[in-house]
């Protein structure tokens, strides 16, 4: 008999938290409860997954033990110094966390600390004493799933690693056919664009996770251990791929008319060689027998019917074969490192690792996010400070802290979504605290009591989905059930603690608009404003006759707007799904999501046309089209501020009569001049980047058309009414 997946989970935090508790009971340590946060917290899918969190959270509870003692032997006696130094330091934890792959480390290590110190009472003694069984707890709870989950229901980390890593090549795969139909015309782009969407949206999804699945598998299994690096090697490579193949796929339909079989010598067989590979990596990682070799391919334009084309159908057969000579490399990667995973030889050398352009210009969501946090530390402080009559302010503080800082990786988070499980498990745990505990009479009622409770909640949060509504109703019936060595009953610490959770929410109500608005029509507006001024500030910098290498601070510039054009259709698309229906009808909402999808797109023209900032251009075609190239910059530039101040003031039509009348110019221009054999003297090399970065101001232009459509379809006048 198959026993399910969500009975296995729920069974074996059960176990693990009645373990737990019974241990801290007879060792005699106060706060048990204590071991039952570890476990709310750090209980994953997988042994390795569990395993890893727990490590962060121990090294991270160290860390908030360290500094919580350092900053109470400091300040013993002046709690506004104090009060500073704590909310500098969780300040700092906050912004570690954004975007590190151990920001659990970061959030123990930060919101360990006020809840260490106000526990302590400010006393040196007393937090010696509190540091101690913080830690005694952390460490118990966290061995105490360990042991369970490597005896009980076991699940192999590494298994679950090699299936998704099984499951993104199979889509790769089937999202390559789809393009390699449209790009040999044996298919039509719209018959595949639907299906090739979905399947790299779903790959790009699964991608962000399996660098975290892979720390867990190394820590779950030797072999992983072993080959690490080369697992790592292909996680890197399969990222480069999806984001490759999404690009390639974006540009499919300026090939219309290109004829790219005839047009690009050697197309067929080199898309045949990438699809080998693909097979190949997904034999060997089903432990199959397979070919690890990459054979080598090349991809030429073909000359001589280039130059019977027009400068743009030239410039996109340009940009597709230098997309897919990004396939091909990524491909070429993943195949090597899986080889080497397997212990196959190859004659080909493993990819040298880049290094990508980072700004140390600060992110403005960022600093929002950090900013939030410190406020909510100092309204609760304050509330503590100039209120002493308030409940439970040791729960005020740090509660308020813990879930703010929780609020850095989930921003959409709603006050409602939090608060329904939060009363529920209050009223659960008092309840059980009330009316059942006083009449158990020894541990094998009471651990029968906490594990039918705690299965309970974990098998009515059972989807990923709930995973952190699972672990705050787990925290909450800890709390509240108040389970001490000797037992104590009291219906006002139930009341109390419900108190100082209304508290928490209204202090979060709060930070919701101030000091920096986060509510969804407000971020929303915020982020599309700013990533118009990012795209112009960048187009700023792409002058036809004059390219600099630019200043450190001038780099660090264009990275951050780069930066930005990267981010924001991901955070669009998260802040679109929390905008609430007030602010959108249905037909708006899906609007708006195409609006994210084409500010995806322009975003990596973009990019595609910064790419070629470094390149080397001839004179001749510099004289040539100097003035009509910058007239055309100059006018997207424009543009681009136009839709960050009031994109629904923008003329579509004319809009688009402009710009395509613009491009019309060009390519006339062009022309002439090779009619004129005025461009005789530019080499190959040159004419070839010319046309690269054609195609790339086109693509920039049609993908502002495509978006300037999508805005006027947006209901602007809605989405900034003021509402409560």
């Amino acid at each position: 008999m198959l026993i399910s997946s969500r009975f296995q989970t729920a069974f074996k935090i059960a176990l693990a938290m009645t373990l737990a508790y019974g241990v801290a009971l007879a060792l005699d340590w106060d706060k048990p409860h204590w071991a039952g946060f570890s476990i709310a917290f750090c209980s994953m899918a997988t042994g390795g997954e569990s395993l890893l969190k727990g490590l962060l959270r121990i090294f991270g509870t160290f860390a908030a033990i360290f500094v919580s003692l350092f900053l109470l032997a400091m300040f013993p006696q002046d709690r506004w110094v104090f009060a500073l130094c704590v909310s500098m330091w969780v300040a700092f934890c906050t912004w570690m966390m954004h975007g590190n792959s151990r920001w659990y480390f970061w959030f123990c290590a930060g919101f360990g600390v006020p809840v260490l110190s106000m526990l302590s009472g400010g006393e040196s003694l007393g937090a010696f004493e509190v540091v101690v069984l913080r830690a005694q707890e952390t460490i118990l709870g966290i061995l105490a799933f360990t042991l369970v989950s490597s005896f009980v229901f076991p699940v192999d980390s590494r298994g679950g690693f090699e299936d998704d890593m099984s499951r993104q090549v199979a889509a790769i795969r089937d999202a390559f056919l789809a393009d390699r139909a449209v790009t040999l015309i044996e298919a039509r782009h719209d018959a595949q664009q639907g299906a090739s969407t979905a399947v790299l949206r779903e790959a790009s999804l699964r991608q962000a996770g399996l660098l975290g699945k892979l720390e867990a598998a190394a820590l779950d299994s030797f072999e992983v251990a072993e080959t690490r690096p080369a697992w790592h090697r292909g996680v890197v490579a399969l990222g480069n791929l999806v984001d490759a193949l999404e690009r390639w796929r974006l540009g499919l339909p300026e090939l219309e008319g290109t004829e790219p079989r005839s047009s690009l010598t050697g197309l067929s067989p080199f898309l045949t060689e990438i699809l080998r590979r693909l097979e190949a990596t997904a034999e060997l990682l089903a432990g199959h027998a397979a070919d690890g070799e990459p054979r080598p391919v090349t991809l030429i334009l073909d000359q001589t019917r280039a130059e019977q084309m027009s400068a743009f159908h030239r410039a996109a057969l340009s940009q597709t074969r230098r997309r897919l000579l990004e396939i091909e490399r990524a491909s070429r990667d993943l195949l090597i490192a899986i080889a080497d995973v397997r212990g196959l030889p190859t004659a080909s050398n493993p990819p040298v690792s880049q290094s990508r352009s980072s700004s140390w210009l600060p992110d403005p969501e960022r600093i929002a996010g950090t900013l939030r946090v410190v406020t909510c530390f100092w309204l609760a402080f304050l509330t503590y400070v100039y209120l002493p009559d308030v409940p439970s302010w040791v729960v005020l503080i740090a509660t308020t802290t813990t879930v703010s800082m929780l609020m850095m990786m989930a921003p959409t988070l709603r006050l409602r979504d939090l608060a329904k499980p939060a009363f529920i498990s209050a009223f659960f745990g008092g309840s059980v605290h009330i009316l059942i505990m006083p009449h158990l009479t020894g541990f094998g009622s009471l651990g029968a009591t906490i594990f039918a409770a705690t299965f309970a909640i974990c098998w009515i949060c059972h989807t990923p989905q709930q995973g952190m509504g699972r672990a705050l109703g787990l925290a909450i019936f800890a709390v509240v059930t108040q389970i001490e060595n000797p037992q104590e009953y009291s219906f006002t610490f139930v009341a109390n603690f419900s108190v100082a959770f209304l508290i928490v929410l209204g202090i979060l109500a709060i930070v919701a608009y101030f000091p920096i608005s986060f509510r969804p029509e407000h971020v929303f507006l915020r982020l599309i404003r700013r990533y118009f001024y990012s795209a112009a500030e960048l187009l700023e910098t792409l002058h036809f006759d004059k390219r600099r290498h630019g200043s450190w601070l001038e780099r660090q510039r264009r990275a951050y707007h780069a930066h930005q054009l990267a981010t924001s259709p991901g955070r669009l698309s998260m802040w679109t799904k929390a905008l609430p229906d007030a602010a959108l009808t249905t037909d708006g909402r899906a609007s708006a999501q195409q609006l994210v999808v084409g500010l995806s797109m322009l975003g990596d023209r973009t990019r595609d046309l910064m790419a070629m900032r470094e390149v080397d251009h001839a004179e001749v075609w510099v004289r040539e089209l100097l003035d009509t190239v910058r007239q055309w910059r100059l006018g997207i530039q424009g543009i681009c501020e136009q839709m960050a101040e009031a994109p629904e003031d923008l003329a579509f039509e004319d809009f688009q009569d402009r710009l395509s009348a613009r491009m019309d110019l060009v390519e006339a221009q062009v022309s002439r001049a090779i009619e004129r054999g005025s461009i005789a003297g530019a080499s190959e090399a040159q004419s070839e980047n010319l046309y690269l970065e054609l195609g790339g101001f086109r693509g920039v232009s049609e993908a502002l058309i495509s978006v300037a459509g999508q805005l006027s379809m947006v209901d602007w006048p809605r989405l900034r009414e003021t509402r409560l």
